[in-house]
């Protein structure tokens, strides 16, 4: 049926230039593969798991497939895992970088999808085969952990005549293209947060941990910071996983006084430190995050949907064509306390006609003409 659908809007072009395909965590990548393969033969597919599924014009379901007709002129898959004990993480993504722009000298946009884990890592490793200032649009594939005990394990698919078709979850995917002169395209990154609570100075961090802050072990803070907060009766927020309070209650580092760095804690280390899902300050910053200011932000659920339709109302603006499409890539944690998926989509549909949104672990995109990678954020591609 999913298919159907990217044929009903095909216009009578036969072959896409790129297919995305996400699915539910708990839907089974294998049987979606080989069905598309059938399906789409001819096609050069992307995707991977997407927490609880996809949300379209349609609502809520657990496997969406979208495609872009007409938009370049040469295309490219690229795909590497981590199956080899040597393959490092920058080796494999660099590797798959290599492969998707193997007959172009030089791309106009990447599409990336990966495991989530080493991200800054991949990030790397694509830019040692492009330019640093290559633009690059994708995500982490998303488990669904922060909905259901029974969260299950991350995946990525790919398909083409020259990858092969498969769903495995240590994948590394890059799709090249050389965009058509006429071509429309648009992307940006907004962030989705509430107003700061408190705030600490960073006195111990390294890599996606921070150890201290104030001078204190920084769980100690973090859980001083939480149980202050005014929340009702109803949020129950200090007896939730560490991850869904993260959720609700993230943390943001002020990289400059212009932006602040979000942060979802993942896990306590045994020294008492915050593991985040992310580094906790950008690789090219420079220097180290000790110094750095630290806020606790809340994050109302009844905040996301105005922001994420804001963000795309905003982004659509900007846009010099009459956007026809959207892709938007959500951060998981928007799923922690989000109950009316359906009523999200409507929201949506009210601000673009046709809006394919999945949820991430990681996004990644352009932040000052440098690709990164964020949490709590809304990433957004307009097609005209």
């Amino acid at each position: 049926e999913a298919w159907d659908g990217v044929l009903q809007n095909s216009l009578g072009r036969d072959k896409p230039d790129l297919v995305f395909c996400f699915c539910a965590v708990d839907v089974d990548g294998g049987a979606v593969i080989q069905r598309l393969q059938l399906l789409a033969g001819n096609a050069m597919v992307m995707g991977g798991s997407s927490a609880c599924g996809v949300i379209s014009k349609n609502g809520l379901d657990s496997v969406g497939i979208v495609a872009l007709f007409g938009l370049a002129y040469r295309t490219g898959l690229g795909v590497a895992g981590l199956a080899e004990e040597a393959v490092s993480v920058q080796m494999a993504a660099a590797r798959a970088a290599r492969m998707a722009t193997r007959e172009m000298s030089e791309a106009d946009l990447l599409f990336t999808f990966m495991p989530p884990g080493s991200e800054e890592l991949a990030l790397s490793g694509i830019g040692d085969v492009c330019s640093n200032e290559m633009p690059i649009w994708g995500g982490s594939t998303a488990d669904n952990v922060l909905r259901s005990d029974q969260g299950g394990q991350s995946w990525q698919l790919h398909g083409s005549k020259e990858t092969g078709w498969a769903a495995t979850p240590d994948n590394f995917t890059v799709a090249a293209l050389c965009l058509n002169v006429d071509a429309n395209v648009h992307w940006c990154m907004a962030k989705c947060y509430g107003p700061k609570k408190f705030t600490g100075t960073v006195t111990r961090a390294s890599g996606r941990i921070i150890h201290e802050i104030d001078k204190s072990p920084a769980e100690e803070v973090y859980k001083e910071w939480i149980h202050a907060s005014d929340v009702s009766e109803e949020d129950d927020v200090q007896n939730l996983p560490l991850a869904k309070q993260s959720a609700r209650f993230p943390l943001a580092i002020e990289e400059d006084v212009a932006a602040l760095r979000m942060l979802h804690v993942r896990s306590v280390t045994p020294s008492k430190g915050l593991e985040c899902f992310s580094n906790i300050i950008c690789d090219d910053i420079g220097g180290g995050a000790e110094g750095l200011k630290v806020h606790l932000l809340d994050c109302k659920p009844s905040d996301l949907f105005g922001t994420v339709a804001g963000s795309l109302r905003k982004a659509m603006s900007l846009a010099n064509f009459e956007v026809k499409g959207c892709l938007l890539e959500l951060c998981v944690v928007f799923t922690a306390n989000l109950e009316d998926f359906n009523a999200l989509a409507r929201v949506l549909s009210e601000s673009c006609p046709n809006v394919f949104c999945f949820f991430s672990r990681g996004q990644q995109g352009m932040i000052r003409r440098q690709a990164r990678n964020y949490n709590f954020m809304i990433n957004i591609s307009l097609f005209g």
